[in-house]
């Protein structure tokens, strides 16, 4: 690239990851720390910590090495990914570091030393455990760990650098498309004197291969790469020859179900489900080289919510603050959700003291029976809780999801202080929780609130049920089948709403929102709420709780009575979105607790 095309080409990248991330939020689970400095280049110089709320010991620590081919690239367009790491149970460091043309080789190496030296003298007071350091890197930024990680591994090759090297030990590291084999033939002579300078040449025979100075003390290395990246080429060489050198490191190319397009630094995209696919096998690796033991005296609890489409997994504190979160696929058969809630949970058993389930369904709470479990058809007529406890001894509960979500809401949520409110998730199906009397409504058969069987239009002949027609991920796949895209691309589709590219997803939107909002009439008319709150995945677009808001009071107005006779609810979306299963959950553990105790 010559010196004249960088200002453009920083314009342009800095145009496609804003796009990339548009719509994203940053989650409130995750405490951040920003703008801190670690060295004397200004913003260059700049870094951020991430960590989950609530957390008051050292956590496993992740820093990230920011790609961008040594020209481009800040923290800020790192921001959601390194706080998703965040939330799988990790410190995370997202720094800024010198570039090229301005700073020549090996200035963003100073750089990382000098973070590294900074983690060591700094690290008692932000939750920082040094003895459980990992490093990720992208591109360049891949480039940049391997050639660090060498530095700190062989002294030989450390005294080549003018910085002393930090004493610092990295247990693993995660390479994601990364530029490996930097010799005079390949690439550097050709694309990087920016970077290198005048004296490419001289630099490139000192230092490069960097290959040729790895040890076998070389960190243990997850090496990955997809169909379309453009280096993905020496992915698997690059692993082999970590191999060969006696280092452990598993390679894996990613694409696309389809075999679309996956091009480079894919697993920054958010967005993306291979994007978590390798972000969460990347955390995994990471995972198998911690020292457990050292978190012992700081126990969480595990609270599992079950769902159509997916498992999700949190580790929670006692006070409500998401320690780690993760999900799963929801398998297919009861077997198989077995086997898979048996490993999380006895992995997680000496880090715990308690478990809390949330399903869909008619839940019996005190005995932890299933009658019914909405889409699930496998776990109806089923013993969950006689289950769980014929492997572990920990306290266990679980309950219907609607009345979980309302319980999170009404503990620390946006129901708190309310004696009369319901929290409405929007999933496979419509869940619903009812707080009344300052006491959640369950009834004598464990389903008051299953507003999803609730007839619409008993007049006809062909009446279906409330579940059918408010059903989210229903409206999903209708909104996809409109649009020709996949029902599981949440943006595209909230785009298209928000930009009015479709007059026949307008009408369906608006249809959909105008279903809920009825449903929130006739719960205010029969219970007399002071508030309800909209859950569920949809409900993180802000479009949502907007327009059903609007097409409740144009429900008001076409009905003057209504007016008239009740003051007009409150209606905000649930603080915690879909996390307010997992949390609601383990409130009812506290409760049941709580009843054991007196």
């Amino acid at each position: 690239m010559r010196l004249e095309e960088i200002p453009q080409e920083r314009e342009t990248m800095l145009k496609h990851d804003t796009e990339r991330d548009k719509g994203l939020k940053e989650p409130y689970t995750i405490k951040k720390i920003k703008n801190l400095s670690y060295g004397p280049h200004g913003k260059e110089n700049k870094f951020d910590i991430y960590y989950p709320k609530g957390t008051h010991h050292p956590l496993p620590t992740i820093v990230n090495i920011h790609g961008g081919g040594y020209f481009y690239g800040s923290k800020e367009i790192y921001l959601f990914y390194s706080m998703h790491l965040a939330s799988q149970g990790f410190t995370v460091i997202n720094f800024n570091y010198r570039l090229a043309p301005e700073s020549k080789y090996p200035a963003p190496l100073e750089d990382i030393n000098s973070m590294m030296n900074w983690l060591l003298d700094n690290n008692q007071n932000y939750n920082i455990d040094m003895d459980n350091l990992f490093v990720v890197g992208d591109s360049a930024g891949a480039q940049l760990a391997e050639q660090y990680a060498t530095i700190v591994t062989n002294p030989e090759y450390a005294k080549g650098f003018s910085f002393k090297a930090a004493k610092v030990k990295i247990k693993a590291m995660a390479l994601n498309c990364g530029l490996y084999f930097v010799d005079e033939e390949q690439p550097a002579d050709h694309d990087f004197t920016y970077y290198f300078g005048a004296d490419i040449k001289e630099i490139i025979k000192k230092d490069f291969p960097v290959e040729e100075f790895i040890t076998s003390e070389f960190p243990s290395s997850f090496v990955a790469t997809s169909s379309h990246d453009f280096l993905k080429d020496l992915a698997k060489p690059f692993a082999e020859l970590l191999e060969s050198k006696g280092v452990v490191a598993k390679y894996k190319l990613y694409k696309n179900k389809d075999n679309s397009y996956l091009g480079h630094v894919f697993h920054v995209d958010q967005k993306r489900v291979v994007a978590s696919e390798c972000n969460d096998d990347e955390i995994r690796f990471f995972k198998s080289f911690i020292d457990r033991t050292i978190h012992k005296s700081n126990m969480d609890y595990l609270s599992i919510d079950i769902g159509g489409s997916s498992v999700k997994f949190g580790l929670i504190n006692g006070s409500g603050n998401l320690v780690e979160i993760w999900k799963r696929e929801t398998p297919e058969s009861l077997e198989e959700l077995q086997a898979m809630l048996q490993i999380e949970i006895e992995e997680k058993s000496d880090l715990i003291k308690g478990i809390a389930m949330s399903i869909p369904g008619k839940i019996n709470s005190r005995n932890g029976y299933i009658h019914t479990a909405g889409a699930i058809p496998y776990l109806y007529d089923f013993s969950m809780k006689e289950w769980v406890s014929s492997f572990t001894e920990l306290p266990f509960v679980t309950i219907n999801d609607g009345k979980a979500a309302a319980l999170a809401e009404w503990w620390i949520g946006n129901l708190k202080d309310i004696e009369n409110g319901a929290a409405i998730v929007l999933g496979s199906d419509v869940g619903c929780g009812l707080i009344v009397n300052n006491q959640l409504l369950q009834g004598p058969n464990y389903q008051a609130g299953e507003v999803s069987y609730l007839i619409r239009n008993p007049n006809r002949h062909d009446s279906q049920l409330f579940d059918n027609q408010a059903s989210a991920v229903v409206f999903m796949k209708r909104a996809s089948d409109i649009l020709g895209v996949s029902k599981y691309d949440y943006q595209t589709i909230f785009d298209a709403i928000v930009n009015h590219e479709s007059k026949e997803l307008d009408e369906l939107f608006t249809a959909y929102c105008r279903d809920i909002a009825s449903l929130i009439n006739n719960l205010q008319v029969t219970l007399d709420l002071e508030k309800i709150v909209i859950g569920g995945g949809i409900s993180n677009q802000k479009i949502v709780t907007q327009t059903i808001k609007e097409e409740y009071y144009k429900l008001r107005q076409e009905h003057g009575l209504l007016e008239k006779t009740f003051q007009p609810i409150a209606i905000e979306e649930c603080k915690f979105h879909n996390s307010s299963n997992l949390l609601g959950a383990l409130y009812q553990l506290f409760i049941e607790i709580d009843a054991r105790s007196m």
